[in-house]
């Protein structure tokens, strides 16, 4: 899955899987109210190559508050290099 269809998945909200696999993102993904994110243990969200940004970011941010999100497993990182002994 890009970015896009992640994203997409994020606006709607509720409950959300992502399955295993390497998922790039080139920008932030942006989790709001009453979302559970939950990814597969082998699931990988990296940063792609040259972006400068945060990988996920809370949708409220610029208001004073964002309610029940949950993020929970797969792998985040910002290198091409996941360790594979986790």
């Amino acid at each position: 899955m890009d970015r896009k269809e992640i994203q997409a998945l994020l606006d709607v909200g509720g409950e959300i899987f992502i399955p295993s696999g390497v998922h790039t993102v080139d920008a932030p993904l942006v989790i709001g109210d009453d979302t559970s994110l939950t990814l597969a243990p082998d699931a990988v969200i990296r940063l792609a190559d040259g972006a400068n940004c945060e990988i996920i970011r809370n949708e409220g941010l610029a208001k004073k508050y964002n309610k029940n999100i949950s993020i929970k497993g797969g792998i985040w990182t910002e290198t091409t290099k996941v360790r594979q002994d986790m």
